[in-house]
């Protein structure tokens, strides 16, 4: 039984390890799901737990970060479109 609960703990910060090498690649998508595989292993790992908080929280930011830039876009589109139409005598 010892053995075995080593070789899990093992794997387990094996998986974690690599799962920091996505983190640092920056790709937090493969991150996410890898934390998410470890926390499933190792519920009591709240480092594992820690991690996975942090990518979600950057995995959002970025998420809001594009909607805002996509809205500012939308509205620099749509006040141009403005512009023009009353530029030429239509608005």
């Amino acid at each position: 039984m010892h053995s075995f609960r080593n070789v899990i703990e093992l794997e387990t910060w094996r998986r974690r390890t690599i799962c920091v090498v996505f983190v640092e690649r920056g790709d937090l998508l493969k991150a996410e799901k890898c934390l998410a595989e470890v926390h499933k292993m190792a519920p009591k790992g709240e480092y594992t737990l820690n991690h996975l908080y942090i990518v979600r929280a950057k995995i959002k930011e970025y998420i809001d970060k594009r909607q805002a830039a996509q809205g500012q876009a939308a509205a620099s589109q749509g006040q141009q479109g403005q512009q023009s139409r009353s530029q030429q005598g239509h608005g």
